[in-house]
């Protein structure tokens, strides 16, 4: 029976959480989260001119964007 794991890739080594308290502080952030971004302006290009899902799209396309990965 496939146990859902392979040799080639194991993956990470799992832990047992003894405690709720454990848990707590298994899920706790590595580092705190950056601050949101209100609103931006962003500008994206495209990339292949020649693909079908772009037909008409000009080069530059502009768009809002708000949260926090940019």
């Amino acid at each position: 029976m496939w146990s859902g794991r392979c040799r080639c890739h194991p993956g990470p080594a799992g832990k047992i959480l003894a405690t709720e308290a454990d848990y707590a502080k298994a899920v706790l952030p590595a580092s705190e989260a950056p601050d949101t971004v209100p609103g931006a302006l962003v500008r994206g290009r495209v990339v292949d001119p020649e693909h079908w899902a772009v037909a008409g799209v000009p080069p530059a396309v502009y768009a809002m964007y708000t949260g926090r990965t940019i």
